[in-house]
């Protein structure tokens, strides 16, 4: 990223001068993303068996995903 708004930045904000870093940019958050939906699949697997959850497992999907807290 910090490659491309370089880039940007000496080029006044043109895209088509920076071409490759954006297309570097793009495949490495697709490949980021993927990783990351891959980890979150394996971490769900072996918690859920026969579509129950026991209160065990309920409890460590609770501290991987916790809910967001709202402001009062």
């Amino acid at each position: 990223m910090s490659l491309m708004m370089a880039c940007w930045k000496e080029n006044d904000f043109k895209d088509s001068a920076c071409a490759k870093e954006i297309t570097a940019f793009h495949k490495c958050t697709e490949e980021a993303t993927k990783e990351r939906q891959g980890v979150k699949e394996a971490d769900l697997k072996g918690v859920v068996q026969e579509g129950r959850l026991t209160s065990r497992n309920i409890n460590k999907l609770l501290q991987r995903f916790p809910h967001p807290v709202k402001p009062h």
